[in-house]
């Protein structure tokens, strides 16, 4: 599950993203064209990192977003996104997995099993 925090503005206020970026040293803007012949072609902010989020994108929203239907929308993603988080935990910084069988401290190969258990279990 992704959860990218994006805002969309017109091209011609592009520098406003330029210096949201530079603010908070993370994320990338890229152009949109028009999904419509008399719309004006968009720039778009994005940031699809986890813990970009959590470094920058949630504190900088906790203190500057006012309460409006836009708190409301970034409360339930955060929510979501802490829900996410508590349901699917990473081991990113934790080192290898060790093997799944009592005794054995060998890193896993697959199937949470290290090399010489992954081929008994499997025979491959």
């Amino acid at each position: 599950m992704r959860f990218t925090f994006r805002v969309a503005v017109a091209q011609r206020d592009r520098p406003v993203l330029v210096c949201l970026q530079t603010m908070l040293g993370r994320g990338s803007i890229y152009e949109r064209v028009p999904r419509s012949a008399h719309w004006q072609p968009n720039s778009v902010f994005s940031i699809g990192s986890h813990s970009a989020h959590r470094a920058t994108t949630i504190p900088f929203m906790e203190q500057y977003l006012l309460p409006c239907a836009k708190r409301l929308q970034f409360d339930r993603w955060r929510a979501a996104l802490n829900e996410y988080e508590r349901l699917h935990p990473n081991r990113f910084g934790k080192g290898p997995s060790r093997c799944a069988i009592a005794d054995c401290d060998r890193p896993v190969r697959g199937r949470g099993l290290c090399r010489s258990h992954y081929y008994r279990v499997t025979g491959y």
